[in-house]
């Protein structure tokens, strides 16, 4: 079960999961979440702390739903459930993240302190929290009723809100009964389309690279990672390790996507560098194209030049047009295309200054 993987910790002012197997690790849902634009889900951010993914996330600036039950009013509370009901869906409706990763246990729910829209905790995570796809919104319908329950709220619109919620009608369908109540405020939806474009970088396959190389790596991380807690408030994780002498490869090619469905881009920074839609076996992932193999191909760095190689893959990768045999090496060099199965990219040279 995958909630046996993480642990969680919380204080007053951040919530942190620690993920005991990297693989949990979800990096398209990561970068969706650091380019969507609403606050409707609270803003993650990925360090590594004792050799384990660490996702933190910052709540000084939210009381939870179950702290306020007492404190407002029906009509309030109808208006709440209705922004959550708007983000829900709209979740649900978003082709990068899936609802299964809203943690959505009651003191897990969240409010912003001034007008009470709703904001959920998502775990950018491979694989779903709840042990079926159905649990999720099973989880939701019983939380919200058992603090109806627990708190006496019994006017005829929580009732009828309620028997909705217990008869298993459509969210939609409840969202709108809410909105026909013509409840003080209603909540902004959650607009994906505004979702900033976002560049897919690999996870380091920590069993290919050197202790040295990784160490090198992990330490620009933690810099660039605190500075970005200490503007969310947040103290350093910890502190970089003195460097090693050996220095890392340093990449000079890029592959970028054509018309994908979000910006990709791979920066080839190992000397082996194996492309596939396992997050297992590959370092560039694309999870996007079912019609890519877990392995497909591998872009390898010999002699200061680069090479393409097909890895017996199932729907083959072309270099110009032109089909590779598996095991072939072929050179490529800046302004080749690349099509991977269906999914196109271009190689491009990473200049000195870019």
């Amino acid at each position: 079960m995958i909630k046996d993987l993480i642990k969680v910790d919380r204080d007053s002012t951040q919530l942190s999961y620690v993920l005991e197997d990297d693989q949990l690790f979800y990096e398209v849902g990561y970068k969706v979440l650091h380019g969507q634009e609403n606050e409707a889900l609270v803003k993650c951010f990925k360090v590594t702390h004792n050799g384990k993914i660490k996702l933190i996330y910052n709540i000084s600036n939210y009381q939870t739903l179950q702290s306020v039950m007492t404190k407002i009013t029906a009509e309030d509370f109808l208006a709440t459930l209705q922004k959550l009901l708007a983000v829900i869906i709209d979740v649900k409706n978003n082709g990068f993240l899936t609802c299964e990763n809203i943690d959505m246990s009651l003191e897990n729910i969240f409010l912003e302190k001034n007008n009470f829209d709703p904001c959920f905790i998502y775990l950018p995570i491979n694989g779903s929290i709840y042990n079926h796809p159905t649990n999720f919104e099973e989880t939701m319908r019983m939380e919200i009723l058992q603090a109806i329950s627990a708190h006496n709220l019994n006017t005829k619109a929580i009732m009828d809100f309620s028997s909705d919620l217990k008869a298993g009608i459509p969210l939609e369908d409840i969202e709108n009964s809410l909105k026909s109540l013509n409840l003080k405020s209603f909540g902004t939806k959650f607009d994906f389309n505004k979702v900033k474009k976002i560049k897919v970088e690999t996870l380091d396959n920590k069993k290919q690279i050197p202790k040295a190389k990784a160490t090198q790596s992990s330490d620009r991380d933690i810099n660039h990672e605190n500075k970005k807690l200490k503007k969310f408030g947040l103290s350093n994780v910890f502190s970089p390790k003195k460097n090693t002498s050996v220095q890392a490869f340093k990449p000079t090619l890029s592959l970028i996507g054509i018309n994908t469905p979000i910006e990709v881009e791979f920066s080839i920074d190992k000397m082996d560098y194996v492309i596939g839609s396992s997050p297992k076996t590959a370092d560039g992932n694309i999870d996007f194209n079912k019609a890519i193999s877990r392995s497909h191909c591998k872009i390898v760095y010999k002699d200061k030049n680069y090479y393409i190689v097909d890895m017996d893959s199932s729907n083959g990768t072309y270099l110009n047009n032109v089909k590779i045999h598996k095991d072939q090496q072929v050179m490529i060099t800046d302004g080749d295309r690349i099509k991977l199965a269906n999914s196109e990219f271009i190689v491009e040279s990473i200049l000195k200054d870019r």
